[in-house]
């Protein structure tokens, strides 16, 4: 599919001009082997190295295992290159999920080969509660650190005091404090975090009053969250190093800034229901100084909404302006 796409669809991949910090601050990919203490997993992805290599010959699994690994290093360490000289990752970051998975997985095999044999030359006992005990203290601290990973912190923020400040909160108080469609704040959103609001509801009553109930349009909007709660179309991403890889968002956002420039509003409305990619029906757009603003350049008039051809709400909350195309 992806060689299909590149051949087929056309258009500059942008969304692997992202450069993920794992690139940076590891290249080639051997964290376990940098910083093997750094994590309990590394050590098992170290382990899976070696018993990989130990095995090579007498173990059925320990061959494919190695051969993919290997594969994979050829990939990221050549895409390294690729990316020194022109700034395309080509997702090379992904590498390090797979990388980890094989020799965790490695690791484990490993110890399941090794374990008893070297435990046979220390005793005859069977080693079944040792592995039972093993699995359930596995699974306890397994729990208790993703209890802590997917946990709102600093715990107790709308109780506790604590001396010299809150620590920041991290992304899980954010997405607690979210507000609600309505606008409302959830019940337990954390003091003093706030995130701002985006009248996802006063849109939608806006655009289903004037497409009926149900309606699917084709939206530009500055807050991708429209899209979380509504299976509209949306013309473009907001952000270009975040969009689908065969988007052409260049393309996309060029005629945005193309239809923006057109100021004689019938002119408007018929070029912005005909762009390269297909019409808009709903603008969604933050009101500031400069205008009705899309992002980055593409900036609009509220002039070239004319009720002709438009129904505008310039007032709802948080700035937000929608103008929604007329039927017919």
């Amino acid at each position: 599919p992806y060689l299909y796409g590149t051949f087929t669809l056309h258009g500059e991949r942008v969304n692997d001009y992202f450069i993920s910090p794992s690139i940076v601050e590891d290249p080639l990919g051997v964290w376990f082997l940098t910083s093997p203490f750094g994590a309990p997993l590394y050590m098992v992805e170290l382990v899976g190295l070696l018993g990989l290599v130990w095995y090579w010959k007498t173990r059925w699994w320990a061959r494919p295992m190695l051969l993919l690994v290997a594969g994979v290093y050829v990939y990221r360490w050549a895409l390294v290159l690729i990316f020194v000289g022109n700034g395309h990752t080509l997702y090379l970051h992904y590498t390090t999920r797979l990388i980890g998975l094989v020799f965790a997985s490695a690791g484990v095999l490993t110890a399941v080969t090794a374990v008893p044999a070297l435990a046979r030359r220390v005793t005859k006992r069977s080693l079944r509660g040792v592995a039972l005990l093993s699995t359930a203290t596995l699974l306890v601290v397994a729990g208790l650190a993703s209890m802590s990973t997917w946990m709102p912190s600093p715990r107790g923020m709308n109780d506790v005091r604590r001396p010299g400040g809150q620590p920041e909160p991290n992304l899980v108080t954010f997405a607690h404090a979210e507000p609600l469609p309505n606008g409302n704040r959830p019940r337990y959103a954390a003091k003093g975090v706030t995130v701002p609001y985006f009248p996802v509801e006063s849109i939608r009553e806006v655009v289903e009053g004037t497409l009926g109930k149900g309606a699917r349009p084709s939206t530009l909007a500055y807050d991708e969250r429209m899209f979380a709660y509504y299976p509209w179309d949306g013309y473009i991403a907001v952000e270009r190093l975040a969009s689908n890889t065969f988007s052409r968002w260049d393309e996309r956002y060029a005629e945005l800034i193309r239809i923006a420039a057109i100021k004689d509003p019938a002119e408007f409305a018929r070029a912005s229901a005909d762009t390269e990619f297909g019409g808009i029906d709903v603008f969604v757009l933050r009101r500031r100084g400069e205008g009705w603003v899309w992002g980055g350049d593409a900036v609009f008039d509220s002039a070239q909404f004319s009720p002709t051809y438009w129904r505008v709400a310039a007032d709802l909350p948080s700035n937000t302006a929608v103008a929604v195309r007329l039927p017919n």
